[in-house]
């Protein structure tokens, strides 16, 4: 796997070379050169059922996407900039982003919190992420599969567990009950910082 330095190799301030980031050039998600691998479709039916639907998918393959969303948009339409819904529409929302991309998403999801319904957020597990404290907020509980998911379209299980994250809605027992096959453990999101 191919690694860069975000600092120039010339750079003699030994503290710049000390705290130098390292950033991976492969797939966040399964290190195999993309950050586009659909949904396994096991996963997109417990959502289907959990949910009684999905009313939007702002992150779909389109008509390839094995995910039913009444309302799906591509990668071409950029959901993060779209709208997910309106004062008259408040869909119930299934999301699994480019891992990559994780900050933005979610600070989308907290600007779209008021104009739509419950969601569910499939990501990669790090708990311990800007991303994921940002979330804490709007999420109602969240777990992490007992499992590594094979993605479509992947050769290989994903080198990380996942963690599926429910908000909007204070369904928790319901969560625990539809995802309980799947999951290793359920907890309930709590928020104890400034937001």
């Amino acid at each position: 796997m191919e690694q860069l330095s975000l600092f120039s190799e010339k750079t003699t301030n030994a503290k710049s070379r000390r705290h130098s980031l390292r950033v991976q050039t492969s797939s966040a998600r399964t290190g195999e050169g993309s950050d586009d691998w659909a949904t396994p479709g096991y996963v997109v039916e417990a959502a289907e059922s959990f949910l009684g639907g999905i009313g939007l998918d702002p992150f779909s393959d389109g008509e390839d996407s094995l995910v039913p969303a009444k309302r799906k948009i591509t990668k071409e339409e950029n959901g993060l900039v779209q709208p997910w819904g309106s004062e008259n529409l408040t869909p119930q929302v299934w999301l699994n982003p480019p891992y990559s991309m994780m900050r933005p998403v979610v600070k989308k999801m907290r600007q779209e919190r008021e104009r739509t319904n419950e969601f569910l957020l499939l990501a990669r597990n790090a708990q311990g992420t800007q991303w994921f404290r940002n979330l804490l907020p709007i999420a109602t509980c969240y777990g992490v599969f007992d499992h590594r998911i094979k993605f479509v379209g992947a050769s290989t299980q994903a080198p990380f567990d996942n963690v599926l994250i429910y908000g909007g809605g204070d369904r928790i027992e319901e969560f625990r009950d539809c995802w309980k096959e799947y999951l290793g453990f359920c907890a309930m999101a709590f928020w104890i910082g400034k937001e």
